[in-house]
C-alpha cells in the first residue's frame, strides 16, 4: 500500500510537470502579430477612416496601440479591417502604431493624418478613359499599385494659367518598395510633364496649364 501511494504521487508530480511544460510549449508557439501595412494609409482630421490591415493579426487579446493623442480604433471581429476615429484635434503628421498581444508587439508602421479632404480609389482605373475625377482643388487621393506596371488615373480641371502640383508619398514614409512615376496628360492622352524622383523614389510634378 505505501508503494502504491509512493507511486502514485510520483506520477501525479510528473503529470503536473507535463502538463506545465505543455502550456509553456503552447505559450511560446503563440506568435505576435505581424502588420505590413494599413490600406489606407492615413485620413483626414474630424473624420472616421475604415483600414484594412494587411498581415497576421494574431490569436488572443489583440489590440491596436499608437503612442499618439486624438486617434481612436476599433478592431474588426476578424482583426482584418479597423475603425479610425480621428478626432478634430489630432496632430497633424506621421503616426506610428502597431498591433499587440500577450505574445508581443508588431513592428510600427505610419499612418498619416492630414487637413485636406481624401479620395479612396476605385477599380478600374487605369486608363484614360477611366480616371477618377478629384473631387477639390486641394485633396489627397489614397490608391494601391498592386504590381509593376500598374497605373491609377486621376482627373482635374486646369483654367489656363492654373498650376497642378501632384506629389507620390511611398517609400521616403511609407516604406513602399516602389519606385513610381508622376505623369500629366492631356485629354488625348499625351505626357504634358514628366517626374520619377524628387524626394528619394517618391515624384513630385509641377504643370501649368497654357493658354488656348
Amino acid at each position: 500500500m505505501k508503494r502504491t501511494a509512493g507511486c502514485f504521487r510520483v506520477r501525479s508530480s510528473l503529470l503536473l510537470a507535463l502538463c506545465w511544460l505543455a502550456g509553456a510549449v503552447w505559450s511560446l508557439a503563440a506568435d505576435p502579430p505581424v502588420l505590413e501595412r494599413l490600406v489606407p494609409a492615413g485620413g483626414q482630421r474630424g473624420t472616421t477612416v475604415t483600414a484594412k490591415l494587411v498581415g497576421k493579426p494574431g490569436e488572443g487579446n489583440v489590440r491596436l496601440q499608437c503612442g499618439s493623442s486624438g486617434l481612436v480604433f476599433r478592431l474588426s471581429e476578424k482583426r482584418d479591417t479597423v475603425d479610425i476615429d480621428i478626432s478634430e484635434q489630432a496632430e497633424p503628421g506621421v503616426h506610428l502604431l502597431r498591433l499587440c498581444n500577450d505574445a508581443g508587439a508588431s513592428e510600427l508602421r505610419p499612418f498619416i493624418v492630414g487637413i485636406l479632404p481624401e479620395q479612396q480609389e476605385t477599380e478600374p482605373n487605369g486608363r484614360l478613359a477611366e480616371a477618377l475625377a478629384v473631387a477639390s482643388s486641394a485633396a489627397t487621393v489614397n490608391g494601391v499599385l498592386e504590381k509593376a506596371g500598374d497605373v491609377d488615373s486621376w482627373a482635374v480641371s486646369l483654367e489656363a494659367g492654373q498650376t497642378l502640383v501632384a506629389s507620390l508619398t511611398a517609400s521616403r514614409i511609407l516604406g513602399a518598395p516602389m519606385d513610381g512615376v508622376l505623369q500629366v496628360v492631356d485629354g488625348r492622352g499625351t505626357v504634358v510633364a514628366q517626374n520619377d524622383d524628387d524626394c528619394s523614389m517618391d515624384p513630385l510634378v509641377t504643370y501649368t496649364a497654357p493658354a488656348a
